[in-house]
Protein backbone atom coordinates (compact mmCIF):
# COMPACT_ATOMS: atom_id res chain seq x y z
CA UNK A 1 0.00 0.00 0.00
CA UNK A 2 1.77 3.46 -1.00
CA UNK A 3 2.38 5.91 2.00
CA UNK A 4 -0.03 8.77 1.88
CA UNK A 5 -2.89 7.49 -0.38
CA UNK A 6 -4.97 9.77 -2.27
CA UNK A 7 -6.29 11.57 0.40
CA UNK A 8 -3.57 14.02 0.51
CA UNK A 9 -3.72 14.45 -3.16
CA UNK A 10 -7.25 15.55 -3.19
CA UNK A 11 -6.46 17.73 -0.47
CA UNK A 12 -4.22 19.29 -2.42
CA UNK A 13 -6.11 19.77 -5.20
CA UNK A 14 -8.73 21.80 -3.31
CA UNK A 15 -6.41 24.15 -2.17
CA UNK A 16 -4.74 24.43 -5.74
CA UNK A 17 -8.25 25.35 -6.86
CA UNK A 18 -9.03 27.73 -4.01
CA UNK A 19 -5.88 29.46 -4.63
CA UNK A 20 -6.24 29.67 -8.15
CA UNK A 21 -9.94 31.21 -7.52
CA UNK A 22 -8.54 33.37 -4.83
CA UNK A 23 -5.75 35.02 -7.18
CA UNK A 24 -8.42 35.23 -9.67
CA UNK A 25 -10.85 37.31 -7.91
CA UNK A 26 -8.11 39.53 -6.62
CA UNK A 27 -6.69 40.29 -10.17
CA UNK A 28 -10.48 41.25 -11.44
CA UNK A 29 -10.76 43.36 -8.50
CA UNK A 30 -7.64 45.10 -9.45
CA UNK A 31 -8.81 45.20 -12.72
CA UNK A 32 -12.32 46.94 -11.74
CA UNK A 33 -10.60 49.44 -9.82
CA UNK A 34 -8.18 50.48 -12.04
CA UNK A 35 -11.25 51.07 -14.28
CA UNK A 36 -13.31 52.61 -12.52
CA UNK A 37 -11.32 55.80 -11.28
CA UNK A 38 -12.72 59.07 -10.32
CA UNK A 39 -13.94 61.46 -12.86
CA UNK A 40 -15.25 64.83 -13.33
CA UNK A 41 -18.73 64.27 -13.76
CA UNK A 42 -19.65 65.67 -16.80
CA UNK A 43 -16.74 63.98 -18.87
CA UNK A 44 -18.53 61.90 -20.98
CA UNK A 45 -21.67 64.10 -21.89
CA UNK A 46 -19.15 66.57 -22.83
CA UNK A 47 -17.03 64.45 -24.89
CA UNK A 48 -19.88 63.07 -26.43
CA UNK A 49 -21.78 66.32 -27.08
CA UNK A 50 -18.22 68.81 -28.20
CA UNK A 51 -16.33 65.78 -29.45
CA UNK A 52 -13.52 67.37 -27.73
CA UNK A 53 -10.70 66.30 -24.52
CA UNK A 54 -10.61 67.31 -20.98
CA UNK A 55 -7.54 69.44 -21.93
CA UNK A 56 -9.28 71.72 -24.37
CA UNK A 57 -11.15 73.51 -21.76
CA UNK A 58 -9.18 72.38 -18.57
CA UNK A 59 -5.48 73.37 -18.12
CA UNK A 60 -5.31 70.17 -15.73
CA UNK A 61 -7.81 67.44 -15.66
CA UNK A 62 -9.86 68.10 -12.32
CA UNK A 63 -11.18 65.60 -9.78
CA UNK A 64 -14.56 64.90 -8.80
CA UNK A 65 -15.07 67.15 -6.17
CA UNK A 66 -13.14 70.12 -6.40
CA UNK A 67 -14.03 73.32 -6.10
CA UNK A 68 -11.27 74.91 -8.75
CA UNK A 69 -12.34 73.45 -12.35
CA UNK A 70 -8.85 74.60 -13.54
CA UNK A 71 -10.68 76.05 -16.51
CA UNK A 72 -8.28 77.63 -19.55
CA UNK A 73 -9.77 80.50 -21.57
CA UNK A 74 -11.64 78.18 -23.88
CA UNK A 75 -12.65 76.51 -20.47
CA UNK A 76 -14.15 80.14 -19.46
CA UNK A 77 -16.03 81.08 -22.66
CA UNK A 78 -17.73 77.51 -22.79
CA UNK A 79 -19.15 78.19 -19.15
CA UNK A 80 -19.89 81.85 -20.25
CA UNK A 81 -21.79 80.68 -23.41
CA UNK A 82 -24.00 77.96 -21.81
CA UNK A 83 -21.63 75.18 -21.60
CA UNK A 84 -21.89 75.21 -25.36
CA UNK A 85 -18.91 75.64 -27.93
CA UNK A 86 -18.94 78.95 -29.77
CA UNK A 87 -18.50 78.81 -33.73
CA UNK A 88 -14.89 79.31 -33.23
CA UNK A 89 -14.58 76.67 -30.76
CA UNK A 90 -15.95 73.62 -33.06
CA UNK A 91 -13.25 74.18 -35.55
CA UNK A 92 -10.71 74.72 -32.87
CA UNK A 93 -8.65 71.71 -32.51
CA UNK A 94 -7.59 70.07 -29.28
CA UNK A 95 -4.66 71.14 -27.67
CA UNK A 96 -2.82 67.15 -28.26
CA UNK A 97 -3.45 67.67 -31.87
CA UNK A 98 -2.43 70.66 -32.66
Amino acid sequence: MPIGGSAPKRAFGRLSRALVQAGLSALLAVLLLLGFQPDAGATLKYKKDTGKKCLFCHTAVPREGEEDPKLNKDGKLFKENGYKLTEEQKSKPDPSES
